[in-house]
């Protein structure tokens, strides 16, 4: 009761000054009188504020526990309100806090951008607390080079800085984030004379009242001797005339009324910036550490979609480049009590458990489409697969969330955390820079040893993720896989490409390579064929001999100077592989055997550059931020540092690479090529940081999407090697697509997402079975995630590449692999052969190391990775083996 009392009494005493005046004693009034009934009124109004203070103590806690038993997944809270409906969906919005919620009506369930419970996590404190209510971490650098980060909840909702407006089927929120400080046309430091000419005539005697009001008057003609010297060392220009300053402290209010009455006057901030820099002082400026930003929220039908308009982001970039910006990072995030897990594009795919515990292990992200390699590494990756689907998901239960990066995707990390870090949440979402960076060592012209130089703008193209809400049997990563096909066929034309009766068996072969031979004692870099046309024939018909019926030709370093080929700008065979003649003979072989085949170039890098080529490094190779020309060194096998020795290749501009493309179709049409591999196109995506020529990754990303169409259009069948997402509509096969995930400590499985995303339209396979690090596994791989088997072969002795730069191929030799090729794939071709062209549509782990696949037709395949055999459902799996079920059998 006390505390309530004192509560009480700060409400009374906090009116006592303004309510006085009613208990004043009046004239004629006796003052004990008086008194009585002033201390009997305030008596009784602080027994009336204390039962107030009370109800509203009970009110809140009745309206606090009443939250705390609601089930937000379950019922929308009452202070938001519906902005947008469809048959689908519900979006509601918070106009305080500007969090939003999606109901999604088939189910009922309620998905939010922020935790409902986050006020009682006991981990999260501080920014980190404030985290949780954010829609939105921006970074950005100061003049300085130094990184600072805001959120859009402590930088913007808190100070009022945001504006909500309805719009088609959503809302828009935009947000001013940094404190915005507002410049007064108040001049601090004014003339005499200005005063009076520019203000006072041109107001009425009483504005002109109000105006002196809040200044004071300084002058020299009276001032003692002493008080001119500490006048003139504070205002010098008072040596030429009196000057009016500025009262001290002066409240925001009155700057706005005072400002009100001398813009009245005609006066101007061009006028009190003149008037500033006549009397020594800095030029008034507003806080430049603010970001305009909009988000908006639409619903399209089953899907919420979220998108950042960039061309509506306002900054002041010459000052305070906008490095990054993380998106929406706690929508559905999962609570300690929530089973599932997130799923992440990396490499194949790969889940993290929720509330793993696995603290010791770093956060997770990755880059999608991997680095950009015009921005340098200081060091090397660590990375064995990359990102190459814009996807990411979140399983709670029986719902799950899944998001795909529409726009922006180039510029875009996926980035994860588990509970128990900093707040008590598990959260996946994605990143995207904006503006790179990179740091430019100039301490050859400046003690300053480095500087950080930025791109000039902020990339091409929105920021969009559509949000999918699945439910039931499709609220996990299978379910993911399904939609995402589904998405890719409905929105991007992806078809169902040739299916093979039997499992495609890939062949590389080599055809040249270069080689140091000395001649007449000195070293000269020489053309060595490897596999000519006419042994590449003869490999192919041993493989037919064999049994192999369904062969897929993929024939690297057979034009333009090997493997590390000129530009493909123009075709040139090389006679040393037989000539135009064998080359005939070759495709006449192929067409009348009905091998598909496809001749491999590279059209991201100029591999090699010689004086008669198309390319000219000045005019037509990238440029690195720092302006520098951008070269690739490849790296050292044995100390993995950049091997100098090699050589650099250069990454090509994205604005020569349509010219390129189109020589090169020109050039295959006219050997009556069918097919074309690219080998770095699906893989790598390089901006071109050239001042007046700025491409940045997001364009060269649509770019390279423009080729693989060209190069579909034009009758060309179509390989690639890894298989970023914007291929995927126009190729026929994938090769070294990724098997597994790079196994980061925070990660619990890897999943065979792309494999379940694309299988029944595009055939695949993993890594070359010869040149991988466990051949057995790689087999077993390929049966667990149906694809094909990959073999890279020459016709030449392994000690061909031996002491060249091309000893990567040291396990190529056919003869030695040829019997066991065969044999790896009549066993994967009798494990698979029923369920080609099915899809997967169902993949999950019955035991350590033990997982099952289920095809489109019903058949399953369980492969054990162990070393010991398994027992699952009353069967026995031996060891490195597997078991086929057909009709349960």
């Amino acid at each position: 009761m006390k505390m309530k009392r004192i509560a009480a009494f700060a409400v009374i005493f906090s009116l006592l000054f303004v309510n006085i005046g009613a208990y004043s004693q009046t004239e004629g009034e006796d003052p004990e009188e008086s008194q009585a009934v002033f201390l009997e009124a305030i008596d009784e109004s602080v027994d009336e504020s204390a039962a107030s203070v009370e109800d509203k103590g009970q009110e809140n806690i009745a309206a606090g526990q009443e939250q705390k038993n609601i089930d937000f997944s379950r019922q929308v809270p009452a202070d938001m309100r519906l902005v947008a409906r469809n048959d689908y969906l519900e979006l509601y919005i918070n106009d305080e806090t500007t969090e939003v919620a999606v109901k999604d009506k088939r189910s009922g369930y309620i998905w939010y951008t922020n935790p409902q419970d986050r006020n009682r996590d006991s981990r999260a404190a501080g920014v980190n607390k404030d985290l949780l209510a954010s829609q939105m971490t921006i970074t950005y650098y100061t003049p300085s080079s130094q990184a600072k980060i805001m959120n859009n909840y402590t930088d913007s909702v808190q100070l009022g800085q945001f504006e909500i407006e309805t719009i088609e089927n959503g809302v828009k929120v935009t947000y001013r984030i940094g404190k915005e400080s507002k410049v007064y046309v108040v001049p601090q430091v004014i003339s005499k004379e200005r005063m009076e000419e520019k203000i006072l005539k041109n107001l009425s005697d009483t504005d002109a009242r109000k105006v002196l009001r809040q200044y004071r008057l300084f002058s020299l003609e009276k001032a003692s001797e002493r008080r001119k010297q500490e006048l003139l060392a504070q205002y010098p220009t008072l040596a030429n005339g009196d000057l009016y300053v500025l009262v001290e402290n002066i409240r925001d209010y009155m700057k706005e009324s005072l400002q009100e009455i001398i813009l009245s006057a005609g006066y101007t901030l061009e006028d009190m910036n003149e008037d500033h820099k006549a009397n020594n002082v800095p030029p008034a400026e507003a806080n430049k550490e603010v970001f305009k930003i909009p988000i908006e929220y639409v619903l399209d039908g089953e899907n919420l979609v979220v998108r950042i308009p960039t061309d509506e982001i306002e900054y002041h970039h010459d000052s305070y480049p906008l490095y990054s910006l993380r998106l929406l990072e706690f929508f559905g995030a999962a609570g300690l009590q929530d089973e599932g897990y997130m799923l992440v594009p990396d490499g194949s795919g790969a889940l993290i458990y929720l509330n793993n515990n696995k603290l010791a292990s770093s956060s997770y992200f990755i880059n999608i489409y991997g680095n950009d390699r015009s921005v340098p590494l200081t060091e090397r990756s660590s990375l064995i697969e990359q990102a190459y689907l814009p996807v990411f998901g979140m399983k709670k239960g029986d719902k799950a969330l899944f998001a795909i990066i529409e726009s922006g995707d180039a510029m875009a990390r996926v980035c994860a955390d588990i509970s128990g870090r900093v707040n008590s949440y598990n959260s996946v979402c994605a990143e995207f820079v904006l503006i790179p960076n990179d740091v430019l060592d100039i301490s050859d012209y400046s003690g300053n040893y480095v500087i950080m130089v930025y791109q000039p703008r902020i990339f091409k193209g929105d920021i969009k993720i559509r949000y999918v809400f699945l439910n039931g049997e499709d609220a996990n990563y299978a379910g993911m896989a399904r939609y995402y096909r589904k998405y890719l066929e409905n929105q991007y034309g992806m078809v169902q490409r040739q299916q093979y009766d039997d499992v495609p068996f890939y062949v590389e072969l080599i055809g040249a390579i270069r080689k140091v031979r000395s001649i007449a004692g000195v070293p000269v870099n020489v053309l060595q064929p490897v596999t000519t046309y006419d042994q590449a024939i003869e490999i192919l018909e041993e493989l037919k001999k064999g049994g192999v019926n369904d062969i897929v030709l993929k024939y690297t370093g057979w034009a333009n100077g090997g493997v590390h080929h000129t530009i493909p700008s123009s075709v040139k065979l090389i006679s040393k592989l037989g000539g135009s003649r064998a080359f005939n003979r070759l495709t006449a072989f192929l067409e009348q055997n009905q091998i598909d085949y496809f001749m491999d170039f590279g059209i991201v890098y100029a591999y090699k550059n010689t004086l008669f080529d198309d390319f000219i490094v000045r005019a037509h190779a990238s440029r690195y931020i720092t302006k520098e020309v951008a070269s690739i060194y490849d790296y050292n096998i044995a100390t993995d540092v950049q091997d100098y020795d090699r050589g650099p290749y250069y990454i090509i501009s994205p604005s020569k690479i349509p010219s390129i493309v189109d020589g090169m179709i020109k050039g295959l049409q006219r050997l009556s090529v069918k097919g074309v591999s690219i080998r770095d196109a699906a893989i790598d995506v390089n901006s071109d940081f050239r001042e007046k020529r700025l491409i940045d990754r997001q364009q060269a990303r649509d770019i390279l999407e423009a080729q693989f169409e060209k190069i579909k259009n034009s009758g060309l069948g179509l390989m690639v090697d890894g298989g970023n997402a914007y291929s995927l509509p126009y190729v026929d096969h994938i090769v070294n697509i990724p098997e597994e995930s790079n196994r980061f400590y925070i990660t619990d499985e890897s999943v065979p997402f792309f494999q379940m995303v694309i299988r029944g339209h595009i055939n695949y396979a993993g890594e070359p079975v010869n040149l991988a690090s466990d051949y057995k596994k790689a087999v077993l791989k390929a049966i667990e995630v149906g694809g094909g088997l990959y073999f890279t072969f020459i016709y030449d002795e392994n000690s061909a590449v031996k002491e060249t730069y091309y000893d990567n191929y040291y396990s190529c030799e056919y003869r030695i692999w040829l019997d066991r090729a065969l044999e790896f794939y009549r066993e994967v071709n009798e494990a698979l052969k029923d369920v080609q062209g099915q899809t997967i549509v169902n993949h999950e782990k019955l035991a350590e190391n033990v997982y099952r696949t289920t095809f489109e037709n019903g058949v399953q395949v369980i492969v054990n990775y162990n070393s010991e055999d398994v027992n699952i459902q009353g069967m026995t799996i031996e060891g490195k083996g597997y078991k086929v079920l057909k009709g349960g059998r």
